[in-house]
């Protein structure tokens, strides 16, 4: 018989994490990651020694010391098994796909030998768990420290049948296995994530823009030199003044180009005169088909904006950060990118644009709603929300986000701000500008001016801008070939992600988000230089290039931000019947060359890229932080009563001072869009060959120069 320890360690649960098998001193291995749970690692643990010990002939005893996964792997799987993957109480089983994985090696009819458990208690002196758990720790604090490089991983299974075969009888860990009392516990023990979710709480009945919730002052507390107030708003869940009831007089504008002066096409976009009818006549053209709704008042309602919609509330934070030494200067309001983006909390202020800026304004972080202090919606809070979720993510865009501002800004008493904007936050400033121009003094967007165009559009052109950047990467020694041969390699051999998640070519693929970055070359480079180990005559994949990917690709800290990601495109500017987006990343990245989700890795006369901003179905699929929440995404691809967005006219006539910084490599925000908008409404460009999306914050001195000198 076989006779191994298994254990786990999280520092934080969830936090970087470490696990490990352990049988003597020639036979042991060890695994981590970046952010995980306690229960994952000590499920991982399990894995991958069942997994290395699927063709051994003789019986193998795994001693742990955790209760919950004994329970699970010779009790509690069998009836959830039964229910389809349910427990007792009907709720989803926490770590399902680890779960599922020890499932399977379980019931391998090919198994050699038999499996058995044993329950000994932890740092008690057992030997076999001492080791275990001493190797599991010691690979927590190298991921938590960002040294996983320098950790011993362990020699791995090489001559494990001979190593114990030994030292099978008689050894001070077979006495104390023996010895161990434990007791299984009647009930199933909830994890965190299997206990009832709360969903966000609607506050009572409050005026339109009621003032700021602290009382008599706001929060206020000093950091360094900073002055910080935090400001907790509490603010409709839907804003029904922001909504652009807005026509057509065609049905054929795939392309916005409301042109000042003379028409100047150095972008290339195709130019079609865009107007809008006047309000008195926006009754005369409907979607056809689908009426138009409506209150009395004649503000437009939305379908999913029903009676208890309307009379929900929820609460927008936001933090105000001030130089010390002068609260006199004017306010500037920050939007992050995203969507589904908290705002920057004082360790990302150490960015050369912050400390430029407070130089000259009072700057406000907002938590866009649904996100950080905001009233929160993540893979908790929205199923807890049940029917009403998908109305909820319905009213997380741009129009809405704009409302949230609006109401800051009249409860502190400000009469103009100035805005800026990152990504998406320049999506929010545009939408801004479409609505409440008098609110605003200036506005400063970097690599986020929108384009006036339907979805398809703005894919075609992210997915040809990421295969050229993916060229450049390409064009560095042998990084084409070990993309292809990781994608290659996990069609044949199975490798789980620290989640538990089995490998695909596509989540190795979607590590190319890093190539929208200054240094995201360089970063995929070491990425990818040395991929695979040798262990026991087998080629692997590193526990090292696992986690990187598993860390890179998760959205289990930011499941809004894969979620609403195509919502933000949905109806961009008016229609004559809004389409839906419909999965659009999916429809066209089969068009373009190189990015077809089954291409083969290795057929060499094709081209096989990563891919970038691109959230298609299968991510949901794949992904267990979003498995929960893909039927609320086919939902909202399939969406087409989308408010407008953006005002074309009101763009065209836009009086307020823009500058933007567009990006001339951009593969997330398309560059000729970009161009196209900032001629629409007279924005002062500045474009840079030499950075990328991430600008702002590689370069922020140099940008942040340019947009306050004007």
């Amino acid at each position: 018989m076989i006779i191994a320890a298994t254990d786990g360690s999280s520092l934080g649960n969830p936090g970087a994490g470490g696990w490990c098998w352990y049988l003597s001193p020639e036979c042991w291995r060890a695994g981590g990651f970046t952010l995980g749970t306690n229960n994952q690692a000590e499920l991982m643990a399990v894995a991958d020694l069942l997994t290395e010990t699927a063709t051994v002939a003789d019986d193998l005893l795994i001693q742990a010391d955790s209760q919950y996964v004994i329970n699970i792997l010779t009790k509690w799987r069998f009836g959830w098994k039964k229910k389809g993957w349910k427990t007792g109480g009907g709720k989803p089983v926490a770590n399902l796909e680890l779960v599922k994985r020890l499932d399977q090696l379980l019931s391998d009819p090919a198994r050699k030998g038999k499996v058995s458990f044993e329950w000994v208690k932890g740092h008690a002196g057992h030997p076999l768990n001492e080791q275990a758990d001493s190797h599991a720790q010691a690979i927590a604090r190298a991921y938590q420290s960002g040294s996983p490089r320098e950790a011993d991983f362990g020699p791995g299974w090489k001559s494990g049948k001979e190593s114990t075969s030994e030292r099978t009888s008689d050894t001070p860990a077979e006495d104390a296995a023996k010895t161990a009392k434990y007791r299984y516990p009647e009930d199933p023990r909830e994890t965190r994530s299997q206990q009832n979710p709360v969903a966000p709480a609607a506050a009572p009945a409050r005026p339109l823009y009621p003032q700021l919730e602290q009382n008599p002052n706001p929060k206020e507390y000093r950091q360094g030199r900073y002055l910080i107030r935090e400001h907790v708003l509490t603010v409709p869940l839907y804003h029904s003044e922001v909504a652009l009831k807005l026509f057509p007089d065609s049905a054929k504008n795939p392309v916005v180009n409301l042109a000042r002066g003379t028409d100047i096409q150095e972008s290339g976009v195709q130019s079609e005169l865009f107007a809008v009818t006047s309000s008195s006549a926006e009754t005369s053209v409907k979607s056809p088909g689908k009426p138009k709704s409506s209150e009395s008042n004649n503000q437009f309602l939305p379908p999913w904006v029903d009676a208890e919609i309307r009379k929900t509330n929820i609460q927008i934070y936001a933090r105000e950060i001030a130089f010390d030494d002068d609260e006199n200067r004017p306010y500037l309001i920050f939007f992050q990118g995203g969507p589904g983006c908290k705002g920057s909390r004082p360790a990302d202020w150490s960015s050369p644009w912050f400390g430029a800026a407070l130089e000259k304004y009072r700057i406000i972080m907002l938590d866009q709603r649904g996100t950080g202090r905001s009233t929160p919606l993540d893979n908790v809070t929205i199923p807890a929300l049940g029917s009403r979720a998908g109305a909820w993510l319905r009213l997380m865009r741009a129009d809405q986000i704009v409302g949230d501002a609006e109401a800051l800004r009249r409860a502190l008493g400000i009469k103009k701000w100035t805005v800026m904007g990152q990504s998406f936050g320049g999506f929010i400033i545009t939408a801004y500008l479409s609505r409440f121009p008098e609110a605003i003094e200036k506005a400063y967007i970097t690599g986020g001016l929108p384009g006036l165009t339907k979805v398809n559009r703005i894919y075609e052109q992210t997915f040809a801008a990421t295969a050229r950047r993916c060229q450049e990467f390409y064009a560095l020694p042998g990084m084409e070939e070990a993309v292809r041969q990781t994608c290659a390699h996990v069609l044949e051999h199975d490798e789980y992600l620290p989640n538990g998640e089995k490998l695909t070519p596509n989540r190795i693929r979607q590590v190319g988000l890093e190539l929208g970055r200054s240094y995201g070359l360089e970063n995929l480079r070491y990425l990818f230089e040395a991929p695979f180990v040798q262990t026991g005559g087998k080629r692997h994949l590193t526990q090292e290039f696992l986690g990187q990917v598993g860390s890179r690709v998760s959205f289990a800290l930011d499941p809004l931000y894969a979620l609403l990601h195509e919502t933000i495109y949905g109806n961009a500017v008016p229609q004559s019947e809004v389409e839906p987006t419909a999965w659009a990343a999916d429809r066209i990245r089969e068009k373009a060359p190189g990015f077809a989700q089954n291409g083969d890795p290795l057929d060499y006369e094709q081209p096989y890229y990563l891919t970038g901003e691109h959230f298609g179905r299968w991510v949901f699929a794949q992904d267990p932080a979003l498995q929960s929440l893909a039927e609320l995404a086919d939902d909202l691809a399939a969406e087409t009563e989308w408010p407008v967005l953006y005002d074309p006219q009101k763009l065209a006539e836009n009086q307020v001072p823009v500058y933007a910084v567009v990006y001339r490599d951009d593969i997330f925000v398309p560059r000729a869009l970009s161009l196209n908008t900032g001629r629409v409404m007279g924005a002062t460009i500045l474009e840079k060959p030499d950075w990328h999306h991430d600008g702002l914050r590689a370069s922020g001195d140099l940008i942040i120069s340019w947009l306050l000198s004007n």
